[in-house]
């Protein structure tokens, strides 16, 4: 049981500092609309801890139920206000979080221990019956239910011990639990909730070192630190974060530059270089795992047509997407991952730029005159890169209709699978099957999560369960090496590129922490006044 522990760690550590660390919120404030209808807290506080923190997001936040989203922007929010058993840490080892410690009775058999007297913000402790139906509701829904069909059995055994039946096929069991849709809720205060109509989106209530404030749905959402959090190590070093939603990139950096926010997320890349020259600003930079890209819908016309997929993969010019997207912040990708994520590997096939080779396969697919599709684009701040796609897909005779969507019609629509095709953007966390098993298992096909291609196949679900039953790195690589090949080979993704990390802050702010997967940790935020 040591030795599987040991290998799944030692096939994370391949990555670079990435953590999937989750943070608790409150469920105190019953607003059902969104919004406590208090005044705003004082920015300024005596007891020596930071004011609130105001973080910029490019898009807006879809949920606030851990168990209702997989998105970065909401992620952003719901790590704060749910913990999770267990985190990865920055020396890429998993470690307790709600979880005292956890041991491999035999190869099926885990056992977990839960920490003592862990409050909820509703002030309910937390118990094993808690833990087993945050997992059940968890493996119901269709944003995550994914991370844990390695699971067969939820034992409890007593008020503070879980017991996890688990399949051969395991190995990604601890960094699904430290996901971040892995949030453990309050099993009486959720039924309840949902008894009367009501959502935890509207009402959260997690473990965490922040509690709940409001949310002005398309706007803000604000929480505040946990007064009786039980880690003081993750502690909030600061009041409370309000995360507020700016679309416009401009908009973004005016607010910076004004002090009206203290930090930005997606930083635009035409403004980098002004603001690294700006002494009341920090860039920061870190490698990403994220992958910009466009999926074809494989299950109905026109791109259930191979051919056709190949023919518009020829058409993607990378190197201009990323000038004029990016300002040449980017790199190109043709993998199904991020170049910087575990399970990365160059595909041995490619579809190069090439009108050439665009219309021959038009020809071959008896479309020689081209063909029409629409493009539906993840919010205003992909625009560029779909306008650039679209002018080279006319050049070989294919007309491209784009419509610009926001985070949940977006998600709504391609996971649907009522798209043609979508561009949009994922950033990979420490387990690879984390992005492929979302992205490709058949029983996601249309159940509003993330199998936009809705590709409806044996093949790459095969693999991904090989992989799945090897705890061995070289292994494990060999297998999603293979779905990378196959997924290239077949044009199911039409990979982008990998853009840079880049984060940027007032000068005053410290303490926040960057990893790769994009779970920044902001507990540890402080602003010198």
């Amino acid at each position: 049981m040591k030795i599987r522990k040991k290998l799944v760690i030692l096939a994370l550590t391949l990555a670079m500092a990435l953590s999937c660390v989750a943070c608790g919120s409150d469920g105190n404030s019953q607003n059902i609309s969104h919004d406590s209808g208090q005044n705003e807290p004082d920015t300024t506080t005596d007891d020596g801890l930071s004011r609130i923190v105001v973080i910029a997001q490019n898009l807006d936040i879809t949920s606030l139920d851990p168990h209702g989203h997989n998105d970065v922007q909401s992620g952003d929010v719901t790590r704060m206000l749910y913990d999770n058993l267990v985190r990865l840490d920055t020396n890429n080892e998993f470690v307790p979080m709600l979880a005292e410690s956890w041991e491999y009775l035999d190869d099926n058999t885990v056992e977990f221990k839960l920490k003592p007297n862990v409050p909820f913000h509703d002030g309910h402790i937390l118990n094993a019956e808690d833990v087993k139906f945050s997992l059940e509701r968890e493996m119901e829904s269709g944003f995550s239910s994914h991370l844990l069909t390695m699971i067969t059995n939820i034992e409890i055994v007593d008020d503070l011990t879980i017991r996890l039946t688990v399949t051969d096929d395991s190995a990604a069991l601890l960094s699904s639990l430290s996901h971040l849709c892995s949030g453990i809720v309050p099993k009486e205060y959720t039924e309840k909730l949902e008894a009367e109509g009501k959502t935890l989106s509207e009402y959260p209530c997690g473990t965490g070192p922040y509690k709940y404030d409001y949310w002005r749905v398309g706007s803000e959402c604000q929480i505040l630190r946990f007064e009786d959090y039980y880690d003081e190590e993750y502690a909030a070093k600061n009041e409370g974060l309000r995360f507020v939603y700016i679309a416009e990139a401009n908009s973004r950096v005016i607010a910076l530059e004004t002090g009206e926010v203290d930090v930005v997320l997606q930083v635009p890349s035409t403004a980098v270089s002004n603001l690294e020259n700006n002494p009341d600003i920090k860039v920061l930079r870190y490698d990403s795992t994220d992958l910009h890209y466009i999926t074809p819908n494989c299950s109905k016309p026109p791109f259930d047509n191979e051919l056709l997929r190949q023919a518009v993969a020829h058409c993607i010019d990378r190197d201009a997407i990323i000038q004029v997207q990016c300002n040449g912040n980017a790199k190109p990708n043709y993998a199904t991952i991020g170049l910087a994520a575990i399970g990365y590997s160059d595909p041995a096939v490619k579809y190069e730029y090439s009108i050439e080779k665009a219309k021959e396969k038009l020809v071959e697919a008896g479309y020689p005159d081209g063909f029409e599709f629409t493009l539906s684009v993840l919010g205003e701040n992909n625009r560029r890169a779909a306008e650039v796609f679209q002018a080279s897909c006319a050049q070989a005779g294919i007309t491209v209709n784009i419509e610009i969507l926001e985070n949940s019609a977006m998600v709504a629509k391609c996971g649907g699978a009522e798209h043609d095709a979508g561009l949009g953007w994922w950033v990979a966390n420490a387990e690879p099957d984390n992005t492929y098993s979302p992205w490709f298992s058949r029983s996601l096909i249309g159940a509003g999560g993330y199998n936009w291609s809705a590709y409806d196949g044996p093949e790459i679900e095969e693999l991904m369960s090989q992989a799945l039953k090897t705890s061995d790195p070289a292994e494990r690589q060999s297998y999603y090496s293979q779905i990378n090949d196959f997924v290239s080979e077949h044009a199911i993704v039409w990979p982008l590129y990998s853009e840079d990390g880049i984060v940027a802050t007032r000068a005053n702010v410290d303490g926040i922490v960057l990893y790769s997967i994009v779970a920044h940790l902001y507990q540890g935020i402080t602003i010198a006044e």
